[in-house]
């Protein structure tokens, strides 16, 4: 949440945007974005935007994460189940 907020401001995002961007990247995704659009009165806009963006970044992700698993050295049950497993 902490990134995104930072990452947000620095591209000079509006703080609504921003807001959305670290809530949909933190907690839930896109349900989380649409239920906290009405508790900062965000605009339609200002959703799509964050909503696209989050979904991307969910696509994206299933492409670089098994990349990054097998950059790693790590099978692909290893990285499924986490670093905290042995």
């Amino acid at each position: 949440m902490a990134f995104m907020t930072a990452l947000g401001r620095w591209l000079g995002l509006t703080p609504k945007l921003t807001s959305l961007l670290a809530i949909g990247s933190s907690i839930c995704g896109v349900s989380a974005i649409i239920a906290a659009k009405g508790a900062i009165e965000a605009d339609d806009e200002e959703a799509s935007y964050a909503i696209g963006a989050i979904l991307f970044l969910g696509a994206f992700s299933l492409f670089a994460f098994p990349a990054i698993g097998h950059a790693l050295g790590m099978s692909d049950r290893l990285f499924g189940l986490g670093p905290g497993w042995r």
